[in-house]
């Protein structure tokens, strides 16, 4: 997620899914290691800031995580993250998967909730034919 401006990163990702840049404010071997780092993603917002905050709280190793969007009218947020010595990019990282994981999970649930409402609705209308 930190990305220096050479590309690649070994130890996460430089780009969001679509393609969104996500930069953090220090030099990539550094971030790798670091316990203390800000990390800017340009093109979000509370939705996600807060979401994956309340994520990162509830990890093991987070001393403190926190977010914020310095003005509306830039298409950016940063997150604050603190750790117990971890490094601070691999916390942020899993806590992204677990999103993505609580996302799928979610779209399961509703395709099946979805799927029964639908039975329901054909076996009523051939009740009431």
């Amino acid at each position: 997620m930190a990305d220096d401006g050479a590309g690649g990163s070994s130890c996460g990702a430089s780009s969001s899914p679509s393609g969104k840049a996500w930069t953090a404010g220090v030099h990539e071997q550094e971030a790798c290691k670091a316990s203390q780092l800000t990390f800017t993603l340009t093109g979000e917002d509370h939705t996600l800031g807060n979401t994956i905050r309340s994520i990162l709280v509830r990890k093991p190793g987070v001393e403190f995580a926190g977010y914020s969007v310095p003005h509306p009218t830039q298409p950016e947020m940063n997150i604050r993250l603190q750790t117990t010595g971890e490094s601070a990019m691999q916390l942020l990282r899993e806590s992204f998967d677990d999103l993505a994981s609580i996302c799928d999970h979610l779209d399961t649930l509703y395709d099946e909730a979805l799927e029964d409402f639908m039975k329901k609705q054909g076996e009523s209308s051939e009740m009431t034919s």
